[in-house]
């Protein structure tokens, strides 16, 4: 089976839900920028992929391949365009590129998808809670973070050193969406303060960038101005920072569901005008929602057996039969 795995382009945050993914399947990944070939060559080992460049003929490409993966509509656009300029049918699946108790963006990202990877039970759910019922799921468990162990000398070597005389805290924000889900403005207000308490990791969401560059950069900016911080904005993987992680500082991203992994504390900032159900709130569940910095360090962790049990729902326990169940998604046409 030909499986390709299509980045979208200047979506390099993207390349850390596809890679583990195309190491898995022997999947070749697909990209489009000579900046994306260029992370991609610099944060993650090895894999299989091309590069098409401007003025190629991508269809001709596409239509000798058996499935596309991609984590965004485009995955559809593609789709339908190779059966539009070749006459062949290939089929594609959604990739989520985490997980989260974002609503809206659980049902915006399935209601157009017949094939839909899942990480575990809680995305089943999740689904079903929103009336979506993709035509088949094929379940992924913690796919990524299996992968990281796998190579974790390889991305331990790309990680700085952190201040060794602190803990480190990784504060991660997500964009602020739909549902007001980010606490970068409150976050501003005691950047110094966390600095000088913490070694800070700050991994700003790139979306925040082009939503809210005022705060991005502001932080961004405060970050460049203390020894105690390091900056992760521009790198695109995950798990070898947590893996130096103390405490997570955070509110609605889904780096909060990968620290799950570590069973180590986590902190939630309340954003300010959130519009959020309790639904919306399950992961703070697993932590403590704090209003200062202090409140951080005085407070006594006893999460540690809702995280283990948060995780495995979120996660599950078994290893995945991923590409058996693949090949049946080749047997039926997207509609």
């Amino acid at each position: 089976m030909k499986i390709v795995c299509a980045l979208d382009m200047h979506f390099s945050h993207h390349l850390d839900h596809l890679v583990p993914l195309c190491e898995l399947l022997d999947a070749t990944l697909l990209l489009f920028t000579d900046e994306d070939e260029k992370i991609l060559l610099q944060y993650y080992p090895p894999i299989s992929y091309e590069k098409i460049p401007e003025g190629h003929i991508l269809y001709e490409f596409l239509s000798s391949c058996d499935l596309i993966i991609s984590t965004s509509k485009s995955g559809k656009n593609l789709s339908e365009q190779t059966k539009l300029m070749t006459g062949r049918t290939v089929p594609y699946v959604f990739l989520p590129h985490g997980q989260s108790d974002k609503a809206f963006s659980a049902h915006d990202m399935a209601h157009y998808v017949p094939y839909r990877f899942v990480y575990g039970q809680y995305m089943i759910d999740q689904l079903k809670a929103q009336g979506v019922t993709p035509r088949k799921t094929f379940t992924l468990g913690n796919y990524r973070y299996k992968y990281y162990l796998k190579h974790r000398q390889f991305f331990d070597a790309l990680v700085p050193e952190m201040d060794q005389r602190k803990a480190t805290l990784l504060y991660a924000p997500t964009w602020n969406d739909e549902e007001n889900s980010s606490s970068m403005m409150q976050a501003l207000d005691f950047f110094e303060e966390l600095t000088e308490a913490y070694h800070v990791i700050l991994k700003l969401h790139p979306f925040s960038e082009r939503y809210q560059p005022g705060y991005y950069y502001a932080l961004e900016e405060r970050a460049h101005c203390t020894s105690g911080c390091t900056i992760a904005n521009a790198i695109p993987f995950v798990y070898p920072f947590l893996s130096k992680t103390d405490l997570y500082l955070g509110d609605y991203s889904s780096i909060g569901y990968d620290f799950l992994a570590f069973d180590k504390p986590l902190f939630f900032l309340q954003p300010q005008n959130e519009q959020k159900n309790e639904a919306g709130k399950t992961l703070q569940k697993c932590g403590t929602i704090v209003e200062n910095i202090k409140s951080i360090s005085t407070t006594k962790d006893t999460f540690s057996l809702e995280r283990k049990k948060r995780y495995e729902y979120t996660f599950g326990k078994e290893e995945n039969k991923l590409v058996s169940l693949l090949s049946q998604c080749t047997e039926a046409q997207v509609v």
